[in-house]
């Protein structure tokens, strides 16, 4: 089975997730909330997105070795980027 969960990236929602916090995934996921970032908005790079979350499912879900599935995420990316 898997779960996802939302993370709030601020330090005062601490207080508030003492018994999710038990887990050490999880701390060490919170842990790290001050040195994240959200992706990048820029028009270029947008273009990419797609293909690269395409590229790490292959890889994660269809055992696509990871080299491969960038190779091929790149090759889509340029020939969007050329229209």
């Amino acid at each position: 089975m898997r779960t996802t969960w939302y993370l709030p990236l601020r330090r005062a929602a601490e207080g508030e997730l003492k018994d999710f916090l038990q887990d050490p995934e999880r701390r060490a996921v919170f842990s790290q909330a001050e040195v994240a970032r959200p992706w990048s908005q820029d028009p270029e790079m947008v273009v990419w997105y797609g293909f690269l979350e395409e590229a790490l499912e292959r890889s994660l879900k269809q055992g696509v070795k990871p080299e491969a599935a960038l190779a091929e995420a790149q090759r889509k990316a340029l020939a969007a980027e050329r229209r």
